[in-house]
C-alpha cells in the first residue's frame, strides 16, 4: 500500500523528533511514497526554524539537506495544479485547516482519487489526521 506524507511526516524522517522511530519503521517496506510538490519549501522552512532555535547545527543541516535532496527524486510528487487548488479552498471552509494544511490534505485525495487502491495519509499534525479521516482516507495512527 502506498502512502502520502505531508511534511510534518516527512521531516521526521530526516530530523530525529517524536516519531521519527515509528515513522521509519512503518515505512520501510512501503513501494511508494507520495508527497506534495509543496513539500518542498515547506521541508527547508522547517529546518530553518530548526536553525534559528539551535537545535541543529550548520552542520547538521547541511547533511539533512544533503540527504533529503537525494531522497526527494525517489518521491512522486503530487503537483499544485488547478484542481488540486479548488479542492484545498473546499477542505479549508469544511474542516477550517489552515491554508498550507489543506493543499497537503488536497493532494493526498488527488492521489487517492487516481490510483485503485487506498492510500494511507501520514501526518504528525493531530487536527490534520482528523480532517482525511472526515473525509475517509486511512491513516496512520
Amino acid at each position: 500500500m502506498d502512502f502520502f506524507l505531508d511534511t510534518s511526516a516527512l521531516f521526521k524522517l530526516f530530523v530525529q523528533e517524536e516519531l521519527s522511530e515509528k515513522y521509519l519503521t512503518v515505512l520501510e517496506e512501503v513501494p511508494s511514497i507520495h508527497v506534495s510538490s509543496l513539500s518542498w519549501v515547506e521541508f527547508h522552512s522547517a529546518l530553518r526554524r530548526k536553525m534559528d532555535t539551535k537545535e541543529i547545527s550548520a552542520k547538521e543541516r547541511d547533511h539533512v539537506l544533503g540527504s533529503f535532496k537525494k531522497d526527494w527524486k525517489n518521491y512522486l510528487k503530487v503537483h499544485i495544479s488547478e484542481t488540486v487548488l479548488e479542492s484545498a479552498a473546499d477542505l479549508v471552509s469544511a474542516h477550517s485547516l489552515k491554508s498550507l494544511d489543506a493543499i497537503q490534505l488536497a493532494s493526498a485525495l488527488h492521489i487517492h482519487n487516481q490510483l485503485e487502491e487506498p492510500v494511507v495519509f501520514l501526518t504528525a499534525d493531530r487536527s490534520l489526521q482528523a480532517a482525511a479521516q472526515r473525509e475517509k482516507l486511512v491513516t496512520h495512527p
